[in-house]
């Protein structure tokens, strides 16, 4: 654990669990640049779907490494080291009526105890929801009671999907509510080449964490099943993976020749280059997940950016948004032919592809980011 320094007064402290998007350090960023001073705690859980510039980043950083990557014993233990870290920010460091912004219920939870050492007021941001906020069960049930409770405490929320709100916290929170969303730093983006498409050769890009093996385990099959046509479709696959998730992609492969394993990147040096060698994005996850079924993941919006065509799940918030816009094709893992075909046809002429590259061409990111900067100020200020 990296040492906080204890000299200077802060405006906010910024908890972020796991590899933080590129939107959440946005946020620290923006608050430095309107003139107020944060603090950035990380907690490292191992992640290696980002590797984080933090030698670029001019305000301070705090790294704690937990043993956890998921709910259990190890993750329960780990949060009163982390408290014991915030109640001495808070009470030596925090300015009155400044602020700790939380991004998962149990830092949310920790920030709440602490509220009797201070006058800081608590945001709360979502871009994921757990599976134990979405269950039917007792602890699922027991879960949200709690959450609600938390949420009282909470000033402002801030949410990357509409989906969100309307799908859960309208039920539970009443308060003041931004939606952020995963809009990627447009700067980075600048003097992006696309990769000429060639129908003859196709490159599929699966660009994050590699996880939702499901949705992986259904690309690898369909790309296998059509190379053993002699199609020439390969697939990028970027990113790291948890515990021993890689190597279960790996074991499903069989025809190694069509498929790349990138690695972990760092996005604003790697995106460009990552995507300047694929022709389709891969946005495809379990349409059953009630969390995958509302978000609005940034591949979206890479899609806009690159002007790339995207596939997505069926019967889910992004799957209307694609569909309304017509930039893609939304794929229901339940039939596994329907990946193959949409896959097959891409090599076609007149296709869904080629109509959703037309429609890519004068589509404008512009209403986003406009939207997107806007909102970041006023999730930041004091």
């Amino acid at each position: 654990m990296n040492s906080p320094n204890y000299t200077n007064s802060l405006d906010m402290i910024f908890l972020i669990s796991g590899s933080p998007l590129p939107a959440m350090l946005d946020m620290v960023v923006r608050a430095k640049a309107l003139g107020s001073t944060p603090i950035l705690i990380i907690l490292d859980r191992g992640e290696s779907d980002l590797i984080i510039d933090d030698a670029s980043f001019d305000f301070e950083v705090l790294k704690i490494k937990v043993n956890y990557s998921s709910v259990g014993l190890s993750r329960f233990l780990s949060m009163f080291n982390i408290w014991r870290v915030l109640k001495r920010l808070v009470k030596h460091r925090l300015r009155a009526q400044g602020y700790v912004m939380t991004s998962t219920f149990d830092l949310l939870f920790v920030a709440v105890s602490l509220r009797v050492l201070g006058d800081f007021s608590i945001r709360h941001q979502v871009r994921d929801l757990h599976k134990l906020q979405l269950g039917n069960g007792a602890i699922s049930r027991l879960f949200r009671f709690v959450e609600r409770l938390l949420m009282g405490y909470v000033d402002k929320l801030i949410v990357s999907s509409q989906g969100f709100l309307d799908g859960y916290y309208n039920d539970i929170y009443s308060g003041d509510s931004l939606l952020l969303e995963n809009v990627p730093p447009v700067d980075i983006w600048e003097n992006f080449e696309k990769k000429p498409f060639d129908k003859d050769e196709i490159v599929i890009g699966f660009i994050g964490i590699l996880r939702y093996k499901k949705s992986l385990f259904a690309l690898i099959d369909a790309v296998e099943t059509l190379r053993s046509k002699k199609k020439n479709i390969r697939v990028l696959f970027a990113g790291g993976a948890m515990g021993n998730d890689l190597e279960e992609l790996e074991s499903r492969i069989s025809l190694k020749d069509g498929f790349i394993f990138s690695g972990p990147y760092q996005y604003s040096r790697d995106i460009k280059k990552l995507y300047a060698r694929v022709d389709l994005i891969y946005a495809v996850y379990d349409e059953y997940d009630l969390n995958c079924k509302i978000a609005m993941p940034n591949k979206f919006y890479e899609s806009l950016l690159t002007g790339y065509p995207i596939l997505v799940a069926a019967n889910t918030f992004v799957g209307s948004q694609v569909q309304a816009l017509g930039i893609g094709r939304t794929i229901s893992l339940q039939n596994k032919e329907e990946l193959i075909l949409a896959l097959e046809e891409a090599t076609m002429d007149n296709s869904w592809y080629e109509s959703a590259a037309n429609v890519l061409e004068g589509q404008m990111v512009s209403k986003y980011v406009s939207q997107y900067s806007a909102v970041l100020d006023l999730s930041v200020v004091l």
